[in-house]
């Protein structure tokens, strides 16, 4: 796979990255996740040459939707972490209450 083929494939893993995201499939996006790593592992360093432009471009379109999918699972994350409190907190006085 010639090194543009690999860039538009990362590009198109992390666009369909975002979409598990804003659909929260975590274990979808976590398996895609895991086959974009491995492109990226082989795609880099990248052989630069007469390309180099047309790289910069799918490298940045890919870098903002990263930043997007980012910005999801640190919600989600905000959000799981507000739940497992209030379950703790919840916990606490049933725990209270049946000691009593």
């Amino acid at each position: 796979m010639t090194d543009k083929v690999i860039l538009l494939r990362i590009l198109k893993l992390t666009e369909q990255m975002l979409s598990a995201a804003e659909r929260e499939e975590w274990v979808e996006l976590a398996q895609l996740n895991d086959t974009r790593q491995h492109d990226i592992e082989r795609a880099f360093p990248l052989t630069i040459g007469e390309n180099s432009q047309q790289y910069q471009i799918v490298i940045a379109k890919i870098i903002e939707k990263n930043q997007s999918v980012e910005a999801l699972c640190k919600q989600e994350h905000q959000s799981i972490k507000l739940e497992l409190s209030h379950f703790n907190k919840s916990k606490k006085v049933a725990s209270a209450y049946s000691e009593n």
